[in-house]
C-alpha cells in the first residue's frame, strides 16, 4: 500500500484516538458497573482482575496515542494485550454473575465487543481478522467453562462479535478511502498550481534576470562603449566586478535572510550611486525580503538614470510607512521629460522599476513632464508580521470523509437492522403486546433506511428532510419499546433501543456533536421510563441496561465523535498538505529555476564574462576604441535579449530597433526604414538576422543607414555605415540551431569609408523549395 498522504494520516491519528478512547470508556465504565453485580466471595477477585485490566488497557491505550502517522503498534504489545484480554475473558465464571454467563448479556460481551471493534481501527486486515477470532474464541471458553460445557445461547453471539468486526472493519476502509480520495483531489490540484507556480517562476525570474543584468553588466558595458569613462577606475572594476557577480548562478541561488532592513539597505545604495542624495533613513524598517530587494535595486536604477540623462548630482529620497502602507519616493532636481515618448525597447522604466514592483506585490509609478522634475514612487502593503500562513478551507476534505462516513454508517444499519434484529422480530411475535404494532415500526425504519440510502447515492443533502427523518426514527423505536412485553425489555427481542443511535449518527454526524448526543439522550431516557414504568427497575436489569447503553453509546457515539473531528481537522489536515506541497514546489521551482539561471549564464559566459573580467581586473582599458566597440556589441546583443521577452506585434522591428539605440547612445545618427509586412519570424533567425547588422552598426563612425525589406518568402537587411576601415570584418551569422528556421546569407562590400552590408532570411519552406 502506497505511503499515506497528509489527510489519510490525519484521519489514522483520529482513528487511533477514536479506539483508544472508546475502548478505554467501555473498560473503565462497563468493569466498574459490573462490580455491583459480584456478591461474595467473588467480589474480591473480580475487583482485583477489573483493576488491573483498567490499568493494562491505560498503558496500551497511551501507547497507542503515543504512535505517529500510520505506524502500527508493535506486534509484542499487540500479543501482550490479546493475552491479557482473552485471560480475562476465559475467567468470566469469577467476574459476573452465573447467571448472565449463559445468555451472553454481561460486561464481558461489551468488553470482548468493543475491543474487536477497536481493532479494526488500528491494526491491519489480517491481524484484525485474527484478533477477533482469537478474542471470540477466549470469550467462548470463558463460556464454556463458567456454563460447565453448555454455552446457553452459543454461538449466536460468536456470529454477531465476527459482525461487529466485519462492520467495524468496513466503517473504517469506507473513512480511510474517504481521506485518500480527499488526498488525490488534493493532489491533482496542487500539481496544476505546482505547474502554474514553476510556469509562473520561471517568467518571473527570467523578468528579475533582465532587469538585473539591464542595471548592471548591460548598463556597465554600454557606458564603456559610449566611451564615457575614458580611462581604468576604481570604481569602474568594482562595478564589473559587481556585475559578474549577479550574472553567476551560485552566487543568486544564494537565499537572501527571510526579512531584511531596508533603511539600511537603502543607505548603502544612495551611498554608492554616483548622486548627492538627501535622504533622513529611520533607523530600521523590517520587511520581507522580496519586497526589500525589489525597493533596493528599483532605487538603485532611478539613481543611475539620474546620474545618465537628468544632467544633475542631486536627488532627493523619502520613506514613509504610516496605516499599513510603504511609500517610498525619490525626486531629482533635472530638466524633466515625457514618459509616454520614451520608446518600448528603453527598459529602465517600464521593467527595473514599475514591473520589478509588480512582482514583488506593490506598485511603480514615474511621472515628469518637460520642465518639471522626475518623481518615482513605489508603493506597496506593509506586512504585520514576516510571514504568513496561507489557511485553506478544508471543504473538499470534509465532504470526502463525510460521504465515506454515511455509506459506512449506512451499511453498519443496513446490517444490524435487516440481518440481526429483523430475524429477531420477526421469530419472536409472542414477545410482544401487539405484534403488528412492533412490525408497523420496523417497517417504517426500513423505509427510512432506504430513502437514506436512496439520497446518499444521488448525493443529496439531509437539507429540511433532516429532522423529520430523526423524528420518525425516534417515535418508531419508541412505539416498537411500548409493544414489548415486560419482562422481554432489555432482552434480544427489544431491539429497538439499540438501533437509534445509528440513525442519529447518520443524519446528524455533519452537526455540531451535542444535537447527536441530545437525541440520544433522549432516547435513552424515553426507554428507561418505559422500562421503569413497566416495573422491570431492579437492579440487574438496570445494570445491564447501563452496560448496554455504554457500549452502544460508545460504538456508536465514537463515529458521530469521528465524523466531527474529522471535519475539524479538514482545514488542518489541508494546510498539513498545503505545507508538504509547498515544500515539494519550493524545491521543484529552486531546481527549475536553477537550471534557467545556468543555461542563461551560460549563453552570456563566452562573450559578457569575460569582458567584464577584463574590465574589474584592469586588463581592459575603458579608452582603448577596440575595447570600447567590443563592448558597445554585447551591450547591442543584451538589448536585443531585453526586446526578445517584449510581446509586441513585429518581433523582429521591434529587436531591430533595439540594436539601433546604442548605435544612437554613441552619437551615430541613424535612418531606419521599413518596407512591406513582416512574416513570422522565428527567434533563432531574428537572432542570425541581427547578429551581423550589430557588428556594422557598433563600428560607424558617424551615421548609418538601415532598410528591412520583407516578402512572404523573405526577409531582408540592408545596412550602410562609415567608417569602414574600423570595421574589419564582419561575422558570420550564427546557425538559427534549428532546420526549420531557414537560412540567412550575409554579402558585404566596401568602397571607399562605406560598408554595405546585406543579411537576407529565406523561411525554411521556400528555400527547399526547388522552384525558388
Amino acid at each position: 500500500m502506497p505511503e499515506p498522504q497528509p489527510v489519510e494520516r490525519s484521519m489514522l491519528r483520529i482513528s487511533r484516538r477514536w479506539a483508544a478512547y472508546s475502548r478505554l470508556v467501555v473498560t473503565v465504565g462497563c468493569g466498574s458497573i459490573g462490580l455491583f453485580l459480584v456478591e461474595g466471595t467473588r467480589l474480591l477477585t473480580a475487583a482485583i482482575v477489573t483493576a488491573g485490566l483498567i490499568a493494562w488497557t491505560l498503558v496500551f491505550c497511551l501507547r497507542l496515542l503515543r504512535l505517529p502517522g500510520g505506524e502500527p503498534v508493535g506486534g509484542l504489545w499487540l500479543t501482550a494485550d490479546l493475552a491479557v484480554v482473552c485471560g480475562v475473558l476465559a475467567g468470566q465464571y469469577w467476574l459476573i454473575p452465573p447467571n448472565s454467563v449463559p445468555d451472553g448479556t454481561g460486561w464481558m460481551n461489551a468488553l470482548v465487543a468493543m475491543t474487536i471493534v477497536s481493532y479494526q481501527w488500528h491494526t491491519s486486515a489480517r491481524v484484525g481478522a485474527l484478533a477477533a477470532v482469537l478474542l471470540v474464541a477466549g470469550y467462548w471458553v470463558g463460556i464454556e467453562g463458567a456454563t460447565g460445557g453448555e454455552g446457553g445461547t452459543w454461538p449466536a453471539p460468536a456470529i454477531w462479535l465476527l459482525a461487529d468486526a466485519v462492520l467495524s472493519r468496513g466503517l473504517f476502509v469506507m473513512v480511510r478511502r474517504g481521506g485518500r480520495r480527499a488526498d488525490e483531489v488534493l493532489a491533482a490540484g496542487d500539481r496544476e498550481r505546482a505547474a502554474a507556480e514553476v510556469s509562473r517562476a520561471r517568467r518571473a525570474d527570467e523578468r528579475e534576470h533582465l532587469a538585473t543584468l539591464h542595471d548592471t553588466a548591460a548598463a556597465t558595458l554600454l557606458m564603456v562603449g559610449q566611451g564615457t569613462v575614458p580611462r581604468r577606475s576604481e570604481w569602474l572594476q568594482q562595478q564589473a566586478r559587481r556585475d559578474l557577480q549577479m550574472l553567476d548562478p551560485e552566487v543568486r541561488a544564494v537565499r537572501p535572510a527571510p526579512v531584511l532592513d531596508l533603511a539600511t539597505m537603502l543607505a548603502e545604495t544612495t551611498a554608492a550611486g554616483g548622486v548627492a542624495v538627501s535622504y533622513r533613513p529611520p533607523q530600521t524598517l523590517m520587511l520581507p525580503s522580496m519586497p526589500a530587494i525589489a525597493i533596493r535595486d528599483s532605487v538603485r536604477e532611478a539613481l543611475a538614470n539620474v546620474a545618465r540623462h537628468a544632467s544633475v548630482s542631486e536627488a532627493d529620497l523619502s520613506v514613509q510607512h504610516d496605516h499599513g502602507r510603504l511609500v517610498v519616493e525619490i525626486r531629482d532636481r533635472g530638466r524633466g521629460f515625457d514618459p509616454s515618448q520614451v520608446p518600448l525597447h528603453r527598459r529602465g522604466i517600464a521593467e527595473s522599476i514599475v514591473s520589478r514592483m509588480h512582482r514583488a506585490g506593490g506598485t511603480g509609478s514615474v511621472t515628469s513632464a518637460p520642465g518639471r522634475a522626475p518623481s518615482c514612487v513605489w508603493s506597496g502593503p506593509m506586512p504585520e508580521s514576516t510571514t504568513t500562513a496561507g489557511v485553506v478551507a478544508g471543504v473538499v476534505i470534509a465532504d470526502e470523509f463525510l460521504r465515506g462516513l454515511r455509506i459506512a454508517v449506512l451499511g453498519v444499519t443496513s446490517a444490524v437492522l435487516c440481518a440481526w434484529f429483523l430475524p429477531i422480530a420477526l421469530t419472536s411475535p409472542q414477545a410482544y403486546t401487539s405484534a403488528p404494532l412492533q412490525y408497523a415500526c420496523l417497517a417504517a425504519l426500513v423505509v427510512l433506511l432506504f430513502t437514506a440510502i436512496a439520497m446518499v447515492a444521488l448525493d443529496r443533502p439531509w437539507g429540511r428532510a433532516r429532522w423529520p427523518m430523526v423524528g420518525v426514527a425516534l417515535v418508531a423505536t419508541v412505539l416498537a419499546t411500548a409493544s414489548v412485553e415486560p419482562e422481554q425489555l432489555i432482552l434480544p427481542p427489544h431491539w429497538s433501543w439499540k438501533i437509534f443511535g445509528w440513525y442519529a449518527v447518520l443524519l446528524l454526524m455533519d452537526l455540531p456533536l451535542g444535537w447527536f448526543f441530545g437525541a440520544l439522550g433522549l432516547q435513552q431516557l424515553i426507554t428507561l421510563g418505559q422500562v421503569l414504568v413497566a416495573g422491570q427497575g431492579n437492579e440487574p436489569t438496570l445494570v445491564e441496561m447501563g452496560v448496554t447503553s455504554l457500549l452502544v453509546a460508545c460504538w456508536q457515539g465514537a463515529v458521530a465523535v469521528a465524523a466531527v473531528a474529522l471535519q475539524q481537522s479538514g482545514a488542518v489536515a489541508r494546510r498539513t498538505a498545503a505545507e508538504e506541497a509547498r515544500l515539494r514546489l519550493s524545491e521543484q521551482v529552486a531546481e527549475q529555476v536553477h537550471t534557467d539561471r545556468q543555461t542563461r549564464y551560460d549563453e552570456l559566459a563566452a562573450t559578457t564574462a569575460p569582458l567584464l573580467e577584463g574590465i574589474a581586473s584592469g586588463r581592459y582599458d575603458p579608452g582603448d576604441p577596440q575595447v570600447q566597440q567590443a563592448c558597445s556589441v554585447e551591450a547591442a546583443r543584451m538589448r536585443r535579449l531585453f526586446a526578445e521577452s517584449d510581446e509586441v506585434a513585429d518581433p523582429l522591428e521591434h529587436e531591430i530597433h533595439a540594436c539601433i539605440d546604442v548605435a544612437e547612445r554613441r552619437g551615430i545618427s541613424v535612418q531606419a526604414s521599413m518596407r512591406g509586412a513582416l512574416p513570422e519570424v522565428p527567434l533563432p533567425a531574428r537572432r542570425a538576422l541581427t547578429e551581423p547588422v550589430i557588428a556594422v552598426l557598433t563600428g560607424a563612425r558617424s551615421s548609418a543607414r538601415v532598410a528591412v525589406v520583407a516578402r512572404a518568402d523573405q526577409v531582408s537587411l540592408s545596412v550602410v555605415v562609415d567608417g569602414a576601415e574600423q570595421i574589419a570584418e564582419t561575422p558570420a551569422p550564427p546557425s538559427t540551431g534549428d532546420a526549420q528556421a531557414g537560412r540567412v546569407e550575409v554579402s558585404r562590400l566596401v568602397s571607399g569609408d562605406r560598408l554595405w552590408l546585406d543579411v537576407t532570411w529565406t523561411p525554411a519552406t521556400a528555400s527547399h523549395d526547388p522552384a525558388a
